[in-house]
């Protein structure tokens, strides 16, 4: 059986249920709940980290001292060679002690024997403590932040790693320039892939289906995604006559801006602000405009999108996909064969571009019959299974 440590069980719960279907025995090890508890309602077993301080979290600690006295050592040696290779790291597993406790106590009640880090950040560093203490297979999924910017210790991290799998040539190449030679062989590409729901969607769509949006948007609302390029530009083509709807699905910290942004602009008929929504809805709501855009951005922090989940979502169920020109993007979407590309932050190339899309149905029609027989052969689900059982070593 595998436990998966992440922040949040929303994260991980697309390869959890692939690999489940597939005979693998998977559990969830959460720091918190996620917006859409996605693993609990799929049946999977979710254990969520006791808070500081809790008598839960008293209780792990002592369990830890009592059962493995050793291993609270080599935690304790751990913290302090940190220190020395990247400070916030070991403060970040100081402040987690209860969290690494409650992790372990949970694999030895139900007898896990691999960890599996969904993220190279703060998951790989509780899955690596974790296999201090008590001497598991470990290894880590590195995806886009938390390569490009949340990755301290990341060759402590990697060396003590069974493996190392990320979803983007990118990501793989980044992750071999910063790691030494004799790291590279733990490396390995393996691509996300679609729910089988999705999958079985797809074959129901039909592109004249009557639209109630002309884009949608689906994400967090962080600088990264470059959500005010396109509200933006809406606002270039309102000024030339082109008055283009827009629905805008998600939450974040950019909420406010861009809502003010809408109002400065003169666009609070146009764009439409529709909030969290579950996994079904978001489809559905896909499936009601004429095209996904995912405008994004490299932030100033370097974060960045690796392949956007929505965009493989898009694609299998018939939606033209227009897109930033970025590294990972330009591996699934392939300008005028599978989707539209726009260079990033490009407001003008984005104006221009919508109406194209837009106006032609024959063009929509013939991206999306090519997109979505793309995405069936590069990412369906048995090749991330096979992957992940010859990885794990499940055969």
């Amino acid at each position: 059986m595998t436990t998966y440590p992440c922040r949040s069980e929303t994260f991980a719960h697309r390869e959890i249920d692939v690999l489940r279907r597939n005979g693998l025995d998977v559990s969830v090890f959460a720091a918190e709940p996620g917006v859409s508890p996605t693993a609990t309602a799929a049946g999977v077993d979710v254990t969520y980290r006791s808070r500081f301080g809790s008598l839960e979290s008293m209780r792990s600690m002592t369990y830890v001292l009592m059962r493995h006295p050793v291993g609270l050592l080599k935690l304790g040696l751990l913290m302090l060679q940190l220190l020395f290779v990247c400070p916030r790291e070991a403060l970040a597993l100081a402040g987690n002690v209860h969290t690494v406790s409650g992790l372990v106590r949970c694999l030895d009640t139900a007898g896990i024997e691999r960890i599996h880090a969904y993220f190279l950040s703060w998951p790989a560093l509780i899955g690596l403590a974790v296999s201090r203490v008590r001497r598991c297979r470990f290894s880590i999924a590195a995806h886009a932040r938390d390569i490009f910017v949340e990755s301290g210790a990341i060759e402590r991290k990697v060396r003590a790693a069974a493996f190392v799998v990320t979803c983007t040539r990118q990501g793989l190449e980044t992750l071999r320039q910063r790691l030494p030679g004799e790291l590279h062989g733990k490396l390995h590409l393996v691509r996300h892939c679609l729910p089988a729901t999705l999958s079985e969607n797809c074959r129901k769509h039909d592109p004249r289906h009557p639209k109630r949006f002309d884009l949608i948007c689906v994400g967090r609302f962080v600088e990264k995604k470059g959500y005010g390029y396109l509200v933006m530009a809406l606002a270039l083509l309102k000024d030339r006559r082109h008055i283009v709807t827009l629905c805008l699905t998600g939450e974040g910290p950019e909420r406010l801006h861009l809502q003010r942004l809408v109002g400065d602009l003169g666009l609070q008929a146009c764009v439409r602000f529709a909030g969290w929504l579950p996994s079904r809805a978001i489809s559905e709501y896909m499936l009601g405009a004429r095209a996904l855009v995912v405008p994004s951005v490299v932030a100033g922090s370097g974060d960045r999108d690796g392949i956007p989940n929505v965009i493989l979502e898009a694609m299998s169920l018939g939606v033209p996909v227009l897109a930033s020109r970025l590294p990972s993007i330009c591996e699934v979407v392939e300008h005028k064969r599978t989707g539209l590309l726009v260079p990033p932050g490009d407001i003008e190339a984005l104006a221009k571009t919508i109406p194209m899309l837009l106006t032609s149905g024959r063009l929509r029609i013939r991206l999306a019959a090519q997109a979505r027989e793309s995405v069936r052969r590069h990412f369906e689900a048995a090749a991330l299974a096979r992957s992940m059982k010859q990885l794990f070593g499940v055969h």
